[in-house]
This record gives C-alpha cells, structure tokens and sequence, in this order.
C-alpha cells in the first residue's frame, strides 16, 4: 500500500512538472488547448498557463502586447518562451501603464529567445526590463528596436527624458541576480536620452554579456554601474563579476554629453574582451561618478578599439575628488586606431584620476593629430610599458599632468612609463579599411611582456590562441 501511494505522488510530481509545448499564433484562440494545430491567440494568455520546463512557441505574427512573465521555472526545468521566425512583439499604441514591452520581476530560471520587441515609445520606455531578485535569466538571439522616450525626433533629452533597450536592476538587498546571460542579441535605432541602451545596474553577482551587436543609440551602449542606489545596501548596490566579451558596438553618440560604446561607471571584478567599438564617443570608458565611491578590479583585453570621436580608453576618475574614482584597472592587449576623430578630442588614451593602473602590450595608432595619451591628475601605482605606438603624421604627443612631451623618447624621460615600449608603424595587414590583423613584418610579434600572465583559455580577438610562440604579440591580434 505504501509503495503504491509512493509511486503514484511520484507520477503525480512528475506529471505536473513534465515538459510541455505550447503555441500561440495570431490566429489563435484563447480557448483552445495551445497545441500546434489549436495554438491560443495572445502571448501573455500564454505565459499564464506555463510551469516548470514548458517552453511557449510564439509562431509568426506580430503580437500588440506588453508581456509580464509571472511564472518561475526550476534549476532543472526551465521555462522557455521562444519566438518562431518572424515573431513580432510590438508595443505601438499600448498603453505605458508598464514600461517595458517585457518585464521579468522577482523570477527565476526563464529563457527569453528569438523575439523581436519593437516599437515602444514613450518617455522610460523599456525594451526589456529584469527586476528584484530574478535569478538565472538567460536573453539570447533577441531582435530589439525603436525604444524611444519621446515620438519627436527633435526632442531634446534631458535627466528626466530617459528609454532603455535592455535594463537589469538588481534592486533585492537580500538576494543578487545572478547567472545572468545576455546573449547574441542585436539591439538598435533608439533614442535612450540620458540612459543606455544595454544596462546592468545594482545587487547584480555573476553576468555575461557576450556576442551582441549594439548600434545607432543616442547614448552609451553598454553600462555595467554601481552606486545608483539601485539597491538600498549600499554594500551590495554594485554590478560585479561580469564579463563583456564579444560585443560588437558602434554609432553609440549622445548629442548633448560624450558617450561610450562601453561604459563601466562603479562596477567591481569586471572582465572585458574581445569588443569591437567604433564611432562612438568614447571606445571603453572605465570610470566611477559618485563621489566617495569607486569602479574596481575593471581588466579591459584583446579588445579592437577604432575611430571613435573623443577617445579609444578613458580611464579614471574624472573629477576626482569630486567625482568617484578607479582602482587596480588593466589594459592589457588591446588595438587602438584613429580614436580622435572629433574637434572635441582629447587622445587616443585618456587617463585621469587612477589608484592602481596596468596598462601593457597595446597598439596605439593614432591620427594626423598625433595625440597619444592625455593624464591630467595625479594618478597612483601606474604602470606603463611594452605599448607599441604609431602615427598616421609620424609625429604623436603626450600631455602627462600638465607636461607636454613631443615624441615616446620625451616621455619615457619625463614619466618613466614605457621603458620597453617602441615608436614603430605596426603593419596592419589594412588599417584603412579596418583590418588589423598582423602582417608577418609586423614589430608587434613577440614584442610584448615576456612576462606577462595570460588567463586560463584567453583567446585573441579571433578566438584563436593568444601565444602562439613562448611571448605575446602586442595588440588584439596574434600572429598566426
């Protein structure tokens, strides 16, 4: 008798976790089982009747909704709403009782693939929205456009003028999100105003944002933030360990404030490689602007960094005491190309206030300006050294505290910094159309730190081995 009840609250569990499919078509009805042949109508009917491992087909169609998922999967069963080719969820004319076209509160364990949001326009307009404490959130091969706070072009932005594409606010003092993926997504043609376009902001432990391409957005890219008060613990209201690898991220310009393809301001333990960023303001910004605060522990590698306006890497404490500041930061391996692009430039690297700066083993090519590196506050523990520096006018100019050096040779003697470093033309196989691989002629093969420790599986920018020989090359790419 007792074997039998066992094995019937065994069937019971596992018939009301069992893995389902369901559909939704555009000619669907709410009142059908949500078979493939009987799909229901609407999406959000849909994602009320799922559990744990069902996964929702969202067939061809475009859907005039604003989704909330209000069901949690499990560790082992999660819950997956898929798009179908040609999936459309699009916000035009809904109301903006809720901001996002898909909101994700206090959930767990949810798969959102393959949709394209669009179409959402109104001042805070979100394209996606991950709120409290929601845990294991996997966004991936999401198509996402149109997210504008205002339907006038010409608005003017302002603090309190704001939309944003993808934003995770970790707003849960007592529980982090974390496994965190935002994946292969392609986000573009967003007026954001004074927000950003992907964004991962407060008690947020463990996240990758890899392999997305972010494009054509009137401000930052890609934010990883801390110290927004985000989350009530000022101890936990801080973006850390993550990694942004991958991304591809241009035409990230703000009309009224310099702008990063990739910004970190007060994020901790941060991993970022192998990015392309070009024609935004700054290429990757490392920086903190709340005072009495600060960004830590930020790597920035093998990332290809060209023709942005201000410049490649901005690093530091802007204004500092003022603002926050950066400790223990790395630049290792990176390419930069023509960063100063605008009358507004300031250098191919622009270096303010830093409490523990490594910055080794990159290419530093800049434009007819010749503007090299630009260090404008009393930086601490700085090192500088193993950089390969070229220029397009065979002239490039370093300003360090104030100090104007002319040429590498000047500065090694004013600074100290680049004591291995060269003045050599890198042969790009063709910089002019943005190839930066590595000709066989090239001074930047086993050029780098003989002693330099590369991470446990670090590829180049081409995912291939970053040492070939027994030294690193310098720069994103090595020679093969």
């Amino acid at each position: 008798m007792n074997k039998t009840i066992t094995l019937l609250l065994l069937f019971s569990v596992s018939m009301l976790f069992s893995q389902s499919n369901y559909y939704v078509g555009f000619d669907g009805d709410n009142s059908n089982e949500g078979s493939k042949k009987r799909p229901w109508k609407t999406v959000q009917f849909g994602i009320n009747q799922l559990f744990p491992g069902d996964t929702l087909n969202i067939n061809a169609g475009v859907y005039n909704e604003k989704l909330t998922v209000n069901r949690s999967g499990s560790k082992d069963n999660r819950i997956v709403i898929r798009g179908e080719k040609n999936a459309v969820i699009d916000a035009t004319g809904i109301d903006n009782s809720q901001n996002a076209i898909l909101k994700i509160e206090n959930q767990s364990f949810i798969t959102v693939t393959n949709l394209e949001l669009a179409n959402n326009i109104h001042n805070y307009a979100q394209g996606i929205f991950i709120n409290g404490s929601s845990t294991d959130i996997t966004i991936n091969h999401c198509n996402i456009h149109d997210i504008h706070f205002s339907n006038n072009p010409k608005k003017k932005a302002n603090p309190e003028r704001n939309a944003q594409g993808i934003i995770v606010h970790g707003s849960n003092s007592e529980i982090a999100i974390t496994n965190l993926l935002i994946d292969s997504n392609e986000l573009y043609d967003c007026r954001l105003g004074y927000s950003e376009g992907i964004a991962v902001s407060g008690n947020v432990d463990g996240f990758v944002v890899k392999n997305n391409k972010v494009y054509d957005l009137t401000n930052i890219g890609i934010d990883i933030v801390g110290h927004e008060k985000v989350c009530k613990d000022p101890l936990k209201d801080q973006a850390r360990n993550g990694v942004l690898s991958n991304n591809v991220v241009y035409n990230c310009v703000s009309p009224y404030a310099n702008s990063a393809g990739i910004y970190v301001d007060g994020g901790q333990n941060l991993e970022i490689s192998n990015n392309t960023t070009f024609g935004n303001g700054y290429g990757i910004e490392i920086g903190c602007e709340n005072k009495g605060k600060s960004a830590d522990n930020i790597t920035v590698r093998n990332n290809v960094i060209y023709k942005n306006e201000i410049a490649g890497i901005s690093v530091g404490g802007f204004n500092y005491p003022e603002s926050g500041k950066v400790t223990n930061s790395s630049f290792y391996n990176n390419t930069l190309f023509h960063n100063t692009i605008s009358s507004k430039s300031i250098a191919e690297v622009y270096i303010s206030y830093n409490e523990g700066l490594h910055f080794e083993n990159n290419i530093i090519y800049s434009d007819k300006s010749g503007k090299t590196i630009f260090g404008n506050l009393s930086s601490t523990n700085v090192i500088i050294d193993y950089n390969l520096y070229y220029s397009t006018s065979q002239n490039i100019f370093f300003d360090w505290n104030t100090k104007w050096c002319v040429d590498l040779l000047s500065f090694q003697e004013e600074t100290g910094f680049d004591k291995f470093s060269t003045y050599q033309n890198p042969n790009f196989l063709n910089g002019n159309e943005f190839d930066f691989h590595l000709k066989d002629t090239s001074p930047a093969i086993n050029s780098g730190n003989s002693e330099h420790v590369i991470l446990k599986g670090e590829k180049d920018i081409d995912g291939q081995l970053r040492v070939i020989d027994t030294i690193i090359d310098i720069g994103a790419d090595e020679y093969n």
